[in-house]
């Protein structure tokens, strides 16, 4: 795989991995997320880290997915 791609393909499995956490963060609301929040200055779980969580997963998988799918260009 060239260069690019494997770039490619290593940055969307970190958006992957970021929209992930993002999701469990927000997951039920527990109190223990938001003790958590709290105790390290981060903010409590919400709304807008939800769809961003969303948002991440979606690019990320997008981001792997044309990477691998895309067949290399070749030269005439």
């Amino acid at each position: 795989m060239p260069r690019r791609r494997t770039l490619l393909v290593i940055i969307g499995i970190a958006v992957l991995v970021f929209g992930f956490f993002c999701l469990n963060y927000t997951k039920g609301r527990t109190e223990q997320h938001f003790a958590f929040a709290a105790a390290h200055h981060l903010p409590p779980p919400s709304e807008p880290i939800f769809f961003g969580g969303i948002l991440a997963l979606a690019a990320g998988a997008a981001a792997v997915g044309y990477a691998i799918g895309t067949q290399p260009r070749r030269k005439p």
